[in-house]
């Protein structure tokens, strides 16, 4: 009777360490699952990071873009709008030289019928 309790006792214990080695496993497994998840949704959260600094970066880049294009319309107006002005005081000192020229041209000839005048006076 004591070597059947004694080969009882020893599946029992045989039984329990198997046990525990099976929940280790299984422990194990659970973390290495849990570790692998983890892993998976920190890269996807990463690429998903990635993709929306990458979005911004062209948004920011098209926003330039959009700068640079409107200042160089702006230029190109201010440029245009230089060049009317030049034109337009190009036009007025013509006229003033012209009205001066011909002022200048009354009073030569007054002075010149004054002269006259004086002489056959």
């Amino acid at each position: 009777g004591l070597d059947v309790e004694k080969a009882d006792g020893v599946i029992a214990m045989q039984q329990q360490k198997h046990e525990r080695d099976i929940e280790k496993r299984d422990d194990f497994v659970d973390k290495a699952r849990e570790a692998k998840r983890r892993k998976q949704s920190e890269a996807s959260e990463d690429s998903r990071k990635h993709s929306e600094e990458m979005k911004r970066t062209i948004e920011e880049l098209k926003r330039y873009k959009l700068i640079a294009k409107e200042a160089t319309i702006n230029k190109e107006k201010a440029e245009k709008e230089t060049e009317k002005m030049r034109k337009e005081n190009d036009d007025i000192k013509e006229k003033w030289e012209a009205l001066i020229a011909s002022h200048r041209d009354e009073l030569k000839q007054e002075k010149e019928l004054t002269d006259k005048a004086k002489l056959e006076g």
